[in-house]
């Protein structure tokens, strides 16, 4: 899903009585992930959640804890959720053909000179290069104009090429069991078929992961959120 590998030898080992600090300083130095009393720390998953959240030196980082998640475009990152492995295949009983990805919705699509704006040439270029055929749009219309981006839809019906699916469920809310089950109906039907989706909501990881939970749980995983 778009993680690193940590060299256990990088970054300097940070005394373990700050983590708190830490975590603050995320989106300030833009560092991503540091070692803490002899573990990753996770700085963003940490502030968010209120809690040190680590992970053993060595293992994968996901990439919204790296340094590059702050460079120019890392923001607009696709995270993509492993369905064809011999684990899946135990696990589901079958070989899911489809590619799952997921993203934020991209930013500033008409105001190409924003420092915010997603590259266009670039999403083309991953469209094209993953072979996408579908994308799941979870966000309210008015969300698409907050992002500069009211020409969402037609972007990627007319310029990408996607078939578009489109039931906003409202932020920070459970979205109706009708919308839900729609989106992860269909879903089911396109990755099963070996055709791959993009998934997205505003930033790309609430309303995103109910939809995604649902998928994986409607296509055989027992713990999806694993």
């Amino acid at each position: 899903m778009g993680s690193r590998i940590v060299s256990t030898g990088a970054p300097k080992t940070v005394a373990p009585d700050s983590w708190k600090e830490l975590a603050e300083k995320e989106g300030k130095d833009k560092l991503g992930w540091m070692v803490w009393n002899d573990r990753v720390l996770l700085r963003q998953a940490s502030k968010k959640y209120g809690k040190a959240i680590t992970l053993p030196q060595g293992a994968q980082v996901p990439f919204n804890e790296t340094a590059d998640w702050y460079a120019p475009g890392g923001q607009d990152h696709w995270f993509e959720l492993p369905l064809n492995t011999n684990d899946v295949v135990d696990e589901v009983g079958e070989f899911i053909t489809g590619r799952l990805f997921t993203t934020r919705m991209p930013r500033a699509l008409e105001q190409q000179d924003d420092p915010d704006a997603t590259e266009i040439r670039t999403f083309m270029h991953k469209v094209q290069s993953n072979n996408l055929k579908h994308v799941f749009v979870l966000v309210e219309e008015e969300e698409t104009v907050k992002g500069k981006s009211s020409n969402l839809f037609q972007f990627y019906s007319e310029q990408c090429g996607l078939q578009v699916h489109h039931k906003a469920i409202e932020d920070y809310n459970v979205p109706a069991f009708e919308v839900e089950n729609s989106h992860i109906e269909e879903l089911c039907i396109a990755l099963s078929s070996g055709e791959s989706c993009l998934v997205h909501c505003w930033g790309g990881s609430g309303r995103t992961g109910t939809v995604i939970i649902g998928a994986l749980q409607n296509l055989g995983f027992n713990q999806p959120i694993q």
